[in-house]
C-alpha cells in the first residue's frame, strides 16, 4: 500500500497540534483542515493514521472526536495514548477581564475552564474547535474573548490570562489508524513505527449496561478478568469508563500479553448484555505508566497512596505505586472497578510475586489491613480539582 496519510486534528495551532508536537517533536505533518466528522470519515476509509483527543480530566470523554465510537464500532484501531497538560490562553479585545462578557471556544473548554468562567461571570459559546473559535472571535463583534491553545501569535489582541484552565487539567490523546492497519508492515508505519506493539500489550473494549451498581454478571466479569494475572503487570488496567447511550458504559482496558476476556454464562447461556472486543489495538507503551509519570509532578498526588480526583464532569481514581489510574464518569462505579484491581494486586503480592520497591513499601504498609478487611481497607484521598 502507499504511505498512510497522517492527520493531526485541526493542525499546528490546535490543542491537538500542540500535543502532537510535544510528543513527536521531530515529525513534520501537513495541515488537513478536517473537522471531527471529516476525520472520522477518512479514518473509516483506508490508509489513515490520525491523532485525536479521547478523554479530558474535567470534561470526560471527548465525544465530538468520535474516537471511542470508532473503536467500539470496530471502524478503527488504537495504538498509542499519552496525557498532555492543557492550557487555554484567554484573549480579549479589551485587557481588563471585568469588561468582557461573551467568550467562545471549543465545547470542552467550558468544563476545563469552569473556575475561570464562573469567577468572572463570562457567558460561554461553543465555537466548534479552538481554531474555528479564534476565527469567529476575530471576525465578529459578538465575542469579547476567546480561549485558544498556547504558543501561537496573538499580537492583535490582549492576553487577558496566560492559563485559564482549571488545575489538574489534562487531555489524553490517541493515535488511531484505519481498521486494516492490523495488517500493515512496520515499514508502512514510517516514523510512528516505534509506537506499534508486538502483542505484549493489547487494548480490549467492553460494553455493558450501567445502573449505578454492577449486576452479578458484571461483578463476575471483573473478578474473572483478573483471575489469570500472575504478575502486577498482568493485571488488566481499566483506563476509561465512559457513559454510552441507552444507559450503557464502555470500558477501555490495557492488558499485558494475549488477552481474551471470558464469556459470562447465566441460566440462559451467554449474557448478551456484555459485549467484548478482545483486540482493538496493540500499543508499544503502557499508558498507565505514562500517566503515572505525568502526574508524578503534582505533589498532591505523589504524596498519597490512593487518590481520588473529581473534575467538573468526570473523575479518576489512582494508586500510583501499582500503576493504576482509571478515568470515569460516575464515582461509585469507577471506585468499584479500581478496588477490584487493587485487591488483585495485593493478592498477588501476598502470594509472593516480586514487587517493585514502591510496591513493596505500599504492601508492607497496608498488608495487615488487607488481611483484615480485603480491599475495603483502601481510603481514597481527594485532591483539589
Amino acid at each position: 500500500m502507499s504511505k498512510p496519510q497522517l492527520i493531526v486534528f485541526k493542525g499546528k495551532k490546535s490543542q491537538t497540534g500542540v500535543a502532537f508536537k510535544t510528543e513527536f517533536p521531530k515529525i513534520k505533518f501537513s495541515e488537513s483542515g478536517y473537522d471531527f466528522d471529516k476525520t472520522r470519515e477518512v479514518i473509516e476509509g483506508r490508509g489513515v493514521q490520525a491523532i485525536l483527543p479521547i478523554w479530558n480530566s474535567h470534561a470526560g470523554e471527548v465525544t465530538p472526536s468520535h474516537a471511542m465510537t470508532m473503536l467500539f464500532d470496530e471502524k478503527a484501531r488504537l495504538y498509542h495514548l499519552w496525557p498532555q497538560k492543557i492550557r487555554f490562553v484567554c484573549l480579549g479585545k479589551k485587557k481588563d477581564v471585568s469588561l468582557l462578557n461573551n467568550i467562545i471556544s471549543v465545547s470542552v473548554a467550558e468544563a476545563q475552564c469552569s473556575d475561570y468562567l464562573g469567577k468572572h461571570g463570562l457567558s460561554f459559546e461553543d465555537g466548534g474547535d479552538t481554531t474555528s473559535s479564534y476565527k469567529l472571535f476575530a471576525e465578529s463583534d459578538a465575542y469579547d474573548a476567546v480561549l485558544v491553545a498556547p504558543n501561537n501569535d496573538y499580537a492583535d489582541y490582549h492576553v487577558v490570562c496566560e492559563d485559564a484552565a482549571n488545575p489538574i487539567n489534562f487531555t489524553t490523546f490517541a493515535l488511531l489508524a484505519s481498521i486494516e492497519s492490523s495488517d500493515w508492515e512496520m515499514a508502512e508505519w514510517g516514523v510512528l513505527s516505534d509506537k506499534i506493539g508486538d502483542g505484549h500489550r493489547i487494548f480490549t473494549a467492553l460494553q455493558l449496561p450501567f445502573n449505578q451498581t454492577l449486576s452479578d454478571a458484571q461483578e463476575e466479569l471483573f473478578d474473572r478478568l483478573i483471575d489469570d494475572a500472575e504478575t502486577i503487570d498482568d493485571v488488566p488496567k481499566v483506563l476509561f469508563v465512559a457513559l454510552h447511550e441507552y444507559s450503557n458504559c464502555r470500558l477501555l482496558i490495557d492488558a499485558g500479553g494475549e488477552f481474551v476476556p471470558p464469556e459470562i454464562l447465566g441460566e440462559e447461556g451467554v449474557h448478551d448484555e456484555i459485549r467484548i472486543i478482545p483486540d482493538i489495538g496493540r500499543p508499544a507503551e503502557n499508558y498507565s505508566t505514562r500517566v503515572e509519570e505525568f502526574l508524578s509532578k503534582n505533589k498532591s498526588i505523589t504524596s498519597k497512596d490512593f487518590v481520588k480526583h473529581q473534575g467538573t464532569k468526570t473523575c479518576f481514581f489512582a494508586c500510583p505505586a501499582l500503576g493504576i489510574l482509571t478515568h470515569g464518569f460516575e464515582v461509585d462505579a469507577t471506585e468499584f472497578i479500581v478496588r477490584h484491581m487493587i485487591d488483585k494486586c495485593f493478592e498477588l503480592l501476598d502470594r509472593g510475586v516480586k514487587p517493585s520497591p514502591e510496591q513493596k513499601i505500599l504492601f508492607d504498609k497496608y498488608v495487615d489491613a488487607y488481611h483484615e478487611n480485603g480491599a475495603d481497607f483502601v481510603e481514597f484521598e481527594s485532591i483539589a480539582s
